[in-house]
């Protein structure tokens, strides 16, 4: 007679924050590489693009993890086979490419839109705003709170988990996040819808309003891409106890093609802010920082210049003659 005997089927391990954390920055180095690597050929055609140049690192980094992280190559990025870890469903069986290209975009929507500067209407940036607060920090909080399934909430959306390649199985429908997570996820996301509505409150605030204004006529030189406007004090203590107060009025400049006179640039400028912000002349310096290069999200590369002058100086090096 036969005796038959009960077997439990062996559990997925779930993978752990610092190994998945350690497995996206060596994946980061890679696509890092192969941008920089990009941004060395094509240095003046991404520096064109401006922020859509955000667009090709997305379009890299979606194929990259939209791929490698499916069926076609067992679910392991190249950081994740050398940490040992790997994505599937709850069953244990690795994701289709339509799947983890869908995990891959939630994932890295919020990453790629963020610091970024599109002039973009109420709709827009209400959506921006979302995907990058709302969304971007739903990520965050998850994957470090949810202990349970370590699931984020792009994993979430796909029904995918990163799990140990020591242990192989599926991992079991036991394995669900604490349901409180789900109400702390809904208020990062409510926060976000809201920030939109603060945020237009106080750019239409003095003195942001005067900086505003001082922001777009920076944009109107044919030469800029993007102006900011910032107002700031800095104190310095000395070793005698004295302390001196320097008011600067500070311009962080992104160009929109390569420009050899930089001097001659940095007075126009200059002189932009002294006619548009009669309080400028006010400010002990106006330093003005001039950047072209690109930032594809993978990769950037950046040529500086800065210029930190009394408003009396500037208007010294208005009279001088160029060269």
């Amino acid at each position: 007679m036969d005796e038959v005997t009960g077997i439990t089927p062996q559990r997925a391990t779930i993978a752990g924050f610092w190994r998945r954390l350690c497995a996206f920055c060596l994946d980061g180095l890679f696509l890092g590489a192969f941008g920089a690597a990009l941004g060395l050929v094509t240095y003046d055609r991404l520096a064109a693009l401006g922020d859509w140049g955000r667009a090709v690192g997305f379009a890299i980094a979606l194929v990259y993890f939209g791929a490698m992280d499916s069926e076609l190559t067992g679910g392991q990025t190249l950081g994740k086979r050398i940490l040992g870890i790997k994505v599937v469903t709850a069953n244990g069986a690795p994701l289709s490419v339509t799947t983890s290209t869908l995990r891959a975009a939630i994932f890295c929507v919020p990453y790629f839109l963020n610091g970024t500067s599109f002039a973009t209407g109420a709709i827009t940036t209400w959506l921006v705003t979302f995907l990058v607060f709302g969304v971007g920090v739903s990520i965050a909080y998850l994957l470090l709170f949810n202990r349970r399934t370590r699931q984020s909430l792009h994993d979430l959306a796909v029904g995918a988990y990163v799990v140990s390649n020591e242990t192989g199985g599926s991992v079991g429908t036991n394995r669900r996040m604490w349901s409180l997570h789900f109400g702390a996820v809904g208020s990062i996301l409510t926060a976000a819808m809201a920030l939109p509505y603060f945020a237009q409150r106080l750019t239409t605030s003095l003195p942001f309003a005067e900086l505003r204004s001082v922001q777009q006529a920076l944009q109107r030189d044919p030469d800029v891409r993007h102006a900011s406007a910032v107002v700031g004090v800095s104190k310095f203590f000395g070793k005698d106890g004295s302390v001196t107060t320097t008011h600067i009025f500070s311009s962080n400049v992104v160009l929109s093609r390569r420009v050899e006179d930089f001097n001659s640039l940095a007075n126009r400028l200059a002189q932009i802010i002294l006619d548009d912000d009669p309080s400028a002349e006010k400010e002990n310096v106006i330093a003005l920082s001039i950047n072209y290069g690109y930032d594809i999200g993978i990769a950037s590369a950046w040529r500086n210049q800065h210029f930190n002058f009394s408003p009396q100086q500037w208007r010294k090096r208005f009279s001088q003659p160029p060269g």
